[in-house]
Order: structure tokens, then sequence, then C-alpha cells
């Protein structure tokens, strides 16, 4: 494991929170992969807080040093940009990055050379929050592009009080676009959810995964891309969230997979994978964290393991402290010019027992570390830091699953997914 943004590494920042992962392949099939977060200067999630990305030209194995993507802070004022959500569109080749500011406007920006440079923020044409709600946001960790070519961006929102728990109401909602993101629709609010991420089925519905108050995970289909959702059920078996965001990804089996906090207090890190579309849920036998501070998480799958230099092969070196572009169009190093930070060998075991097949997936995830400061007795003193960590995992695939069946149209004609258990289809 690599703590990939830590203050002790990169200057500029006290903490760092709230990760996104982003893979894509270059015209020429060469691979990148963006891993953003958000710098913070105090705990809290509001105050200066700004958006930073690293960039891996082998999926994983070597990073560039630390650049900024956005900031609106400066030495008298503190803004606060976050929850990155990244996007890739292959048709054109840009990288959409979706932002809040202060939790009260959504914004985008882009990239057309895979992060080394990006536009100006812009809010989003069409949609705006409506006055009575207290507290909106993008994801995180990551929007969807369907086959189509249709946006899907996940959100949330308040009313009442702008705190989750104190709320009056607290939901989930998809926002889309079928024009590039020129234009935004927005669907309906999906009462108990919060945080969330949409994966797309192999039978062309989507499932999306939502934190809740309830402290286990909710989630709901829709069948017509995002347009109306199935009201929100508690995943079966309950998945824990621990009181906090999770990942969700769909694998190149067909299979689903969701990384989550699974205690209160944010301790341990769990993987539940489902090979029906989210019918049912197995948690897989090793924790990915066991017994130490794990939050917020980003997964994405990679097409193999990465190549890992030797322990200790350049792991300890400074390349990635202090680089950073400028306010709103912040931009990096090319790739090849940054100094690499090779990533540690991986001391995780694999999730269960290694069978054959298995898929190869990149988590970074939010780490609490004890402080560094310790007294005359040689107590540590001090809050704890928190960082962010990156690792790959092997995920043991299922049996094959059959080829992915159609949606069907009922004599009422709603779309209703096919290949589900009848209950499930019912509900739907």
């Amino acid at each position: 494991m690599l703590d990939l943004f830590s203050a002790a590494r990169d200057a500029g920042y006290k903490f760092y929170r709230i990760p996104a992962l982003l893979r894509l392949l270059l015209p020429d099939g060469t691979p990148r992969l963006l891993a953003f977060a958000e710098g913070r200067q105090q705990i809290f999630d509001h105050g200066r807080v700004d958006i930073v990305l690293k960039r891996s030209v082998d999926d994983g194995a070597t990073w560039s040093a630390l650049t900024v993507v956005h900031t609106e802070s400066n030495a008298t004022h503190a803004a606060t940009i976050g929850n990155p959500t990244p996007l890739w569109d292959p048709s054109t080749g840009e990288v959409l990055l979706f932002l809040c500011r202060g939790n009260a406007e959504l914004l985008s920006m882009r990239s057309a050379d895979a992060g080394s440079t990006w536009s100006a923020p812009e809010p989003l044409s069409g949609w705006s929050r409506p006055p009575e709600w207290t507290w909106v946001a993008v994801g995180p960790p990551a929007a969807l592009r369907l086959r189509s070519g249709r946006y899907v961006l996940p959100c949330d929102g308040y009313l009442g009080h702008a705190r989750f728990y104190q709320a009056t109401s607290v939901f989930s909602f998809v926002i889309y676009s079928d024009d590039r993101g020129a234009t935004w629709r927005q669907g309906p609010l999906l009462e108990g959810g919060n945080e969330c991420q949409a994966s797309a089925l192999r039978n062309g519905s989507l499932l999306l995964n939502m934190r809740s108050r309830e402290v286990r995970r909710l989630q709901s289909y829709s069948h017509d891309g995002g347009e109306s959702w199935s009201a929100p059920a508690p995943a079966r078996p309950a998945v824990s969230d621990g009181n906090c965001q999770g990942s969700q990804i769909a694998l190149g089996d067909g299979s689903v997979l969701v990384a989550t906090s699974t205690t209160m207090g944010r301790v341990s890190l769990h993987a539940h994978a489902s090979a029906n579309g989210g019918a049912s849920w197995d948690r897989l036998a090793a924790p990915i964290v066991d017994g130490s501070g794990a939050g917020y998480s980003a997964l994405v799958e990679l097409p193999t393991a990465p190549t890992v230099p030797p322990d200790g092969d350049g792991a300890d070196g400074d390349g990635t402290g202090g680089g950073s572009g400028g306010g709103s169009g912040g931009s990096g190093g090319d790739d090849d010019d940054a100094s690499p930070l090779a990533v540690r060998p991986s001391s995780s075991p694999p999730l269960s027992p290694s069978p054959s097949p298995s898929a190869t997936v990149g988590l970074l995830y939010e780490a609490k570390v004890p402080p560094a400061t310790t007294d005359a007795v040689g107590k540590r003193r001090g809050p704890a830091v928190l960082v962010l960590r990156y690792t790959t995992l092997q995920v043991p695939l299922r049996e094959p699953l059959p080829p992915a069946p159609p949606l069907l149209v009922d004599q009422g004609g709603e779309d209703k997914p096919t290949g589900f258990p009848a209950q499930l289809r019912d509900e739907l």
C-alpha cells in the first residue's frame, strides 16, 4: 500500500480526503490513470478546499507529482471546492470533472489532454439547485457514460438543516445529459439516499448504490437510462455502510463490486460482490482494511496487475511534493517529465482464496494514521491525520455469467429487467 496523497509527502495541504479514480485509454491505446482528491487546510468539510490530482502512465505502478486542478482560495479568502467526480468520454477524447462550490452549486471542467490542463469551471447548463434545498453535492467518486452516449451524474441534496443527520429530508438523485454535457435534466428524488454511485448492468439497467442515515446501503434501479428509478430499498443481505460513502463498479464479467466502511466510526473496509445485478450481495472473505480507520473510497478495474518495482525502489523519494497548477485552469507538467513515485507492493491478501480468473481492481481510500508528535513518555499526541492510500486488489470472478438478457416491455409499457429473481422484478 502507498500513501499516495499525504501531508508528509505533498506540501501545501494538511489533510487529503474524498478520493476519485478514473482510467482511460489514449488514441494510441496507452493508459492513463487519474487519482483526484480534495486537498484541505482543515479537517472540516468547509474552509479552504481545493481539487488536486496525480496521474499514472502505467496503471498505478508510478505516479506524477501533485497538481492543483482548481482552487478559488487566496491569502484572504477560503473557498470550498470539493467532491471530484470524473467521467471519460472516448468519443470526444475529453475528461469531464464535476465538482461542488460550497455545496451550493455544481460545476464542470474539461480536459482534452488526459488531465494535463483543464478548462475553467462552468455551472451545469439547464440545471441549478432549487432555492429550498440547503445542500447539494455531486458523487463521489465517479459519473457514468452509457453506451448511448448519455452522461449520468449521481448527486444528493438536503432540505432543512444543512447537516446530514439534522436535515429534515435527505435524498439521492441523478442528472443526465444527451448532448455531451451541454444541457442537463434531473431525475426523481430518491428519499433517504445520500452520496451515491451508478453502475451499468449487463441488461442495460442502471444500479444506484447509496449511503443512508440507516447506516446500511440502499439501492435503486433505472431501466430508462436514469430518467426514472425504483423506490430505494436496502441491499440484501444488509450491507453496512459505517456512516460513510462507498464505491461501486461493474466488473468485466458482469458482476458488481462495492467497497465500504463497515462499522460506525469508519473502521475497517470490506468489499461485497453481486453476481445477479444487486439482487443479493456476498461479503468477500478477507477485509480490505481490518481494524484501522478507513473512510471514503474509489474503485477502478484495471486490465492486469501493474508492474510494481521492488519494495523501496523509489517509494520513499520526494517526487510528489509541491507541484501545483494555477487557479481555474491549473495544469501540471507532462507525464513523462514528472518525477514518479513508485507503488510499494501491496501487503493485502486477496479478498478471498485466489481462484482463477480474477479481476485486478485499483483502490484509493481514506486512511486515518496516528499523529507523528509524541510527548516526553513517547505517547502520541494531537489529532490523527487523514491520507489517501492506494493499493490493488485481486477480486475472484464468478462462473461466467450467461449472455445479458434484453429489456422486456410489459403490457403496461414499463421497462423491467429480465435475468433477475422474480421477487426482485416484481419490486421494480
